[in-house]
């Protein structure tokens, strides 16, 4: 009886001690780390704002001496385009140890305008009042990118590239008495752009990145006339740049998650 009761407790003990063990290496073993793999494809959106560098309209035309420096014409008119931007992205990374190198290309539509009135000093001789306005109505770009993993999940990265876009210009001048001279002009121009941003790789098919660009679109002229009926007829040539600080927030979404 006695030797069945030590074999017992002696069972009794070897199992506990099993289990104690078994539970000291459970809670003893590494927690899982997730991996961050970001040779990806993917899609996404973004919206954002844009502010033009250019602060004015400025114009030349036909006997400067009589017109502009007697402020009967503006030499300039101020504006400061500036509106919302949203848009779309696709692009692919490749991951190489901490490094990460990939092409990106979106299209932006674009509320970025202004205009601008001067109205005429009251003096003897002809005095025009004109209106110029400078738009964006979209743009989009292509461009490389290359950054550097600061954490598993968080990319930082400068980018650059081509820019294009459709960029518009108009103007209208009158004087009391005289034929007024109007003319508007829009197109696509090609330019470049540069920039930098931040992406965090919040879940395993999804980012969210803030971004800045610097997009420059070249300038725009636009040149109208008075007309035959003015004698002589007076032209006058608007032109403006095509510059622009652009900041935007975007959400990406990935095709694949490679490994």
């Amino acid at each position: 009886m006695k030797t069945l009761l030590f074999g017992g407790a002696a069972l009794v003990a070897l199992a506990a001690a099993t289990h104690v063990r078994a539970a000291d290496v459970l809670l003893t073993a590494p927690a899982l780390v997730p991996v961050y793999n970001w040779s990806t494809c993917y899609v996404g959106g973004n919206v954002g704002y844009g502010s033009s560098l250019n602060e004015s309209i400025t114009f030349t035309g036909s006997d400067e001496a009589a017109f502009f420096s007697t402020n009967q014409f503006p030499r300039y008119i101020a504006v400061k385009p500036k509106g919302a931007i949203a848009g779309a992205q696709i692009g692919c990374n490749a991951q190489s140890a901490q490094w990460v190198f990939g092409v990106e290309s979106d299209l932006q539509w674009s509320d970025i305008k202004a205009t601008g009135t001067v109205s005429p000093v009251p003096r003897a001789g002809t005095q025009f009042e004109t209106t110029a306005t400078e738009s964006r109505k979209w743009f989009g770009t292509v461009r490389g990118r290359a950054g550097l993993l600061v954490k598993p999940q968080v990319l930082l990265y400068g980018t650059a590239g081509l820019a294009y876009g459709e960029a518009a210009l108009s103007f209208n001048t009158c004087a009391p008495g005289s034929p007024c001279a109007s003319a508007a002009s829009s197109g696509t121009n090609i330019g470049w752009t540069a920039g930098a941003g931040l992406e965090w790789m919040f879940a395993r098919n999804w980012t969210v990145k803030g971004e800045y660009l610097y997009v420059d679109l070249g300038s725009r002229a636009v040149t109208g006339n008075t007309g035959l009926t003015a004698a002589p007829p007076r032209v006058f040539t608007a032109s403006s740049d095509q510059r622009e600080h652009i900041v935007r927030l975007g959400v990406n979404y990935s095709f694949e998650w490679s490994r």
